[in-house]
């Protein structure tokens, strides 16, 4: 994202809704594809559904990722299923991670573990500590137990609070509560609010 969206996203956030939208407005008339893309998050924030669907498409049609995994997901939740397949492998090709472990989750409802350990894979190659973790939850599915556990560990070491959360889990099953309070910690000190619950019981 270029510094030129920078004022009216700043105005958003401070609540001055009406001069953001004016802004990016300006932007969309002037024909700037990703500006299409911010105006639709703040149409679908403001529950302007209508308005949603034509600025994405202008987006995604022109190559836009994360347009293109928005309207993905409008298509999913109105039950479009294949056209969400088509712009989530678009939204993949363009090189947003996010469209892989979408499609992986897709394959993974399917019962199609391979394509959707591939998918997921590919989601965590950048390192994404959460899409890692998502990766463990597929091996996991698939019946790969030792593979998962090693992936969720790698998740856990590079920061994912719900990896620790879930060794934290794998360890009370274990009956290692020592080491359980210790992920426990872990991810409660991240925001983790499960976490955080599961400590109060340690300590009452």
């Amino acid at each position: 994202m270029t510094d030129i969206y920078m004022p009216a996203l700043q105005l958003w956030q401070k609540g001055n809704r009406r001069e953001a939208i004016a802004i990016v407005t300006k932007f969309v008339e002037e024909g700037d594809v990703y500006a299409h893309s911010i105006l639709a998050r703040f149409y679908e924030i403001e529950g302007r559904d209508s308005e949603i669907r034509p600025l994405l498409e202008v987006a995604a049609n022109a190559g836009e990722p994360k347009a293109q995994d928005h309207l993905g997901r409008i298509c999913f939740d109105s039950g479009q299923l294949e056209e969400a397949k088509i712009w989530w492998q678009a939204a993949a090709d363009g090189g947003l991670d996010l469209a892989f472990t979408r499609l992986g989750q897709l394959e993974l409802d399917e019962g199609n573990y391979e394509t959707a350990l591939a998918l997921f894979k590919k989601a965590a190659s950048n390192g994404n500590e959460h899409y890692t973790f998502l990766l463990s939850v597929a091996l996991a599915k698939a019946e790969r137990f030792d593979e998962a556990s090693d992936v969720l560990l790698q998740a856990a070491e590079a920061g994912s609070e719900h990896a620790m959360f879930y060794l934290g889990e794998m360890s009370a099953d274990s009956e290692n509560f020592e080491e359980a309070k210790s992920w426990y910690i872990r991810a409660a000190e991240l925001g983790h609010e499960e976490a955080k619950s599961k400590l109060a019981k340690f300590e009452s």
